[in-house]
């Protein structure tokens, strides 16, 4: 096909479903409002070293859209994907606490599992709860950084600030962060939907049991490591 049918001409309904895929996207290319120039040119500036460059169009393709400001706490290698997929949820307010339950048609008891005389909300489980404030107390003491425990945001904006830093101790800081929302969050529904008992000082054990197994002697996190003693 000649240049100006390729860019505003038919598809041809003899091509292969290959060639015919290719030719419809050129649509998303032609308003890509980031690229400047006829599709001829558009196209040409995804040349890098004579090869066309697949990452540049799915780059310029892709929405402006803002950086969550948790990303670099989400991005921690550390953090065991199970665990982080809890954190994600909770960092985007999706964890089915009881207002979201009742909306699924779930009847259960509004209060808190740890605490029992205050409503079940985000805020108070992490960390208003005065359960899950000892325990993030204890935390905090065991690796060196004794701190009155805040709100859900201050919490928050206290790890990305050491998720920021390329340092042993903003590793176990952002891993203990992680353990202690997804941890909790587990031992919350073991309690709710199972009938199940909670001990601090177990959780407390499986926690810095983590944080040495997914700290190997050899990274950064290996002389912190070896400061830590004990159990929370």
């Amino acid at each position: 096909m000649k240049d100006d049918l390729v860019e505003c001409g038919a598809i041809p309904t003899y091509e292969t479903w290959f060639v015919r895929k290719i030719l419809e996207a050129r649509k998303f290319i032609i308003q890509a409002t980031s690229l400047q120039g006829d599709l001829q040119s558009k196209l040409q500036s995804m040349v890098s070293q004579s090869k066309f460059s697949i990452k540049k169009i799915h780059i310029s393709l892709m929405p402006p859209l803002p950086k969550t400001p948790w990303k670099s706490l989400i991005l921690k290698t550390r953090i065991h994907p199970r665990y982080n997929f809890t954190l994600w949820l909770a960092l985007m307010r999706r964890l089915a606490i009881v207002v979201r339950l009742l909306k699924f048609g779930t009847t259960v008891p509004p209060t808190c599992v740890f605490y029992g005389l205050t409503d079940e909300i985000l805020a108070h489980i992490f960390f208003e709860c005065n359960t899950t404030e000892t325990i993030c107390a204890r935390l905090l003491l065991w690796i060196g950084l004794p701190r009155t425990v805040g709100t859900w945001e201050e919490e928050l904006r206290w790890t990305l600030i050491w998720a920021k830093r390329k340092s042993g101790k903003g590793e176990m800081v952002c891993t203990l962060f992680a353990l202690v929302i997804a941890l909790l969050w587990r031992e919350r529904n073991r309690i709710r939907f199972q009938n199940g008992n909670f001990r601090a000082d177990m959780l407390c054990r499986e926690m810095a049991i983590h944080i040495h197994t997914r700290g190997p002697a050899k990274s950064t996190c290996g002389v912190e490591l070896s400061k830590l003693q004990g159990y929370p």
